[in-house]
């Protein structure tokens, strides 16, 4: 997604822009159920330096979406095929890279409160009413701006129809 910025944004504006790259870097699905998951596409893999499968996809393989390799009974990986089939860099890697992507984002030439805001973004601890919910307070959990999902951070800055207008 190409994001377009106005010569007359503000400053923070220009800044969080600025920031996308190295936040990309960093950035996975979260699974959940695997749906709308590409096995061989999208970043997806959890604790890896490039969230991706390294297996090249096998001719005769059907599976394309993660929720293939979860048993959807118990929701739980379905290991054996996981293990023989596809490797991943989580499996293959010392875990560095991460640390460079930190470093990166800590050494970037913007404002110290955009780095804050992503390095919250990566941690998954930025006060959105989904976070505040699970921490058992008492709120609707619903946007208030479109009413039709759940605020969390993915929605707020990729699935809220002001966000996929950027």
């Amino acid at each position: 997604m190409l994001i377009f910025v106005k010569t007359t944004g503000s400053f923070a504006w220009k800044s969080i822009c600025a920031a996308r790259p190295i936040l990309l870097q960093g950035s996975r699905w979260q699974v959940g159920s695997g749906e709308g998951i590409d096995i061989w596409k999208d970043r997806w893999v959890p604790r890896a330096i490039t969230f991706s499968v390294i297996t090249p996809k096998p001719t005769e393989c059907t599976l394309s979406q993660v929720q293939e390799l979860i048993r959807q009974n118990t929701r739980t990986w379905d290991l054996p095929f996981l293990a023989t089939n596809i490797r991943t860099a989580a499996f293959t890697s010392s875990g560095n890279g991460f640390r460079a992507g930190w470093t990166t984002l800590w050494k970037a030439r913007v404002q110290g409160k955009i780095k804050l805001f992503w390095w919250k973004v990566c941690r998954g601890i930025l006060p959105t009413k989904a976070a505040l919910s699970k921490r058992k307070i008492p709120l609707e959990t619903s946007c208030v701006f479109c009413g039709a999902e759940l605020e969390t951070t993915i929605h707020i800055l990729r699935d809220y129809p002001f966000a996929r207008g950027v």
